[in-house]
């Protein structure tokens, strides 16, 4: 039985200035969980790379002890998904409106 843990990589700016290079950013890496078992780790949202030709990252890995990769894929229910998904956009739409952002301007 391996003791799984979730690491999170993300190389990317807290805004979007085209003057920055991303290959001079650095990486920030975050276990987000640790000492999973073999059982646990298949129940979790599954590893996922998104990354631009300029060299920004978003990473999930599931790594073992050893620092292997997981190659399995997890068993997350896709439900789970789409309703953390519908909360994150509820999540973003007050906050831009509490920027003042009025989406019956941008019909007009």
């Amino acid at each position: 039985m391996s003791s799984w843990s979730i690491v999170h990589r993300v190389r990317y700016p807290p805004f979007d200035d085209k003057r920055l290079n991303a290959n001079a950013a650095p990486i920030f890496e975050d276990e987000i969980a640790s000492k999973l078992n073999d059982s646990d780790v298949l129940e979790v949202l599954p590893p996922y790379t998104i990354q631009s030709s300029e060299g920004w990252l978003i990473e999930r890995c599931i790594v073992d002890e050893n620092g292997e990769s997981l190659i399995s894929v997890t068993s997350y229910k896709p439900k789970e998904m789409a309703h953390n998904y519908e909360t994150f956009c509820y999540i973003c739409e007050i906050w831009r409106r509490s920027e003042g952002y009025d989406p019956r301007k941008e019909c007009s």
